[in-house]
């Protein structure tokens, strides 16, 4: 009788035994499954977003410190190494209504000696009422140049070195409630510190203005009207700059002549993310100009840095 009895203990304990595994395993079937429950899933997409964002601003704030490496190279100057920097700021915290200021720099130096440096700010303040731009850019480099008037030939090309210091600072107001016209005065220093030619140059031939180097010193007035929609981006809108220049002896200047500058921008959207831009620039000057400040056609804009 014991030993059924011994015999049943045996069997019962086997089979809740058994019950046991298979309770456990269905309770962990149950968690595998209530992990994988869209709530779940999205939890683990939103850590993934969340560890990605948190990546993203890092690296963000790493690159508002590191500039980035620049190389290139050209015949007249050799390979060219150097670093950029370019930052959008808001200055004041407490004005959340004026435009990010613009802060950009670049420094190259050439293998066959050749020096570049150029700091330039374009910043807004008290709710866009201000607009303050500057630059200081010091150049030692070659460029080429085909000549000086209208009747000039590819064979009349040849290099120039120039060594120069520039600085150049705006100060304008807005006038209008929509603050999208503005108006104020600028100033502006340049001094070519020497310039080598050729042996055989066109300009030594026909002794041009500014050929010595020398200081170009003068104050102006200057206009901007200004309705795109991302100053830095724009998808949309106008864009008109105009400045006017007297440079004088009496500002420090060794010419006399008058420089006026007119810009138009138009930006259009025309469909999607495509946008299409056009622009106008054009520049006179009068008087005792020199060669260097003369009004250029092609290259890049001489005074596009302080935009």
């Amino acid at each position: 009788m014991l030993a059924k009895k011994e015999k049943f203990s045996r069997s019962n304990m086997i089979i809740i035994l058994i019950l046991i595994i298979v309770v456990f395993s269905s309770c962990s079937s149950i968690k595998k499954i209530k992990d994988n429950t869209p709530e779940n899933a999205e939890q683990v997409e939103n850590d993934k977003q969340s560890k990605f964002q948190n990546y993203a601003a890092k690296g963000e704030k790493l690159f508002k410190v590191i500039p980035v490496p620049v190389l290139a190279y050209s015949t007249e100057s050799g390979t060219i190494f150097g670093l950029a920097k370019y930052n959008l700021i808001n200055l004041v915290k407490e004005d959340t209504i004026s435009n990010d200021s613009k802060f950009d720099a670049l420094i190259s130096y050439a293998t066959k000696g050749q020096f570049k440096g150029v700091i330039s700010g374009d910043m807004f303040f008290n709710e866009n009422m201000l607009n303050i731009t500057a630059g200081v850019r010091y150049i030692k480099f070659p460029s080429f140049l085909f000549g000086v008037g209208n009747n000039i030939s590819e064979n009349d090309i040849e290099s120039i070195i120039t060594e120069s210091f520039e600085f150049n600072i705006g100060a304008l107001r807005s006038i209008n409630e929509k603050k999208t016209l503005y108006a104020g005065v600028l100033m502006q220093f340049k001094n070519y510190t020497s310039i080598d030619f050729e042996t055989d140059s066109f300009f030594l031939q026909n002794n041009y203005t500014g050929i010595n180097g020398g200081i170009s010193s003068g104050l102006g007035l200057g206009a901007i009207f200004d309705t795109r929609d991302n100053r830095f981006n724009s998808k949309s809108g106008f864009f008109l700059s105009t400045n006017y220049f007297l440079f004088n002896k009496i500002f420090g200047s060794d010419y006399k002549y008058n420089s006026f500058e007119l810009e138009i921008r138009k930006y259009f959207n025309p469909w999607l993310e495509h946008v299409i831009a056009l622009q106008v620039f054009t520049q006179a000057n009068s008087g005792d100009v020199p060669f260097y400040s003369l009004a250029l056609l092609g290259g890049d804009r001489e005074n596009a840095w302080l935009l």
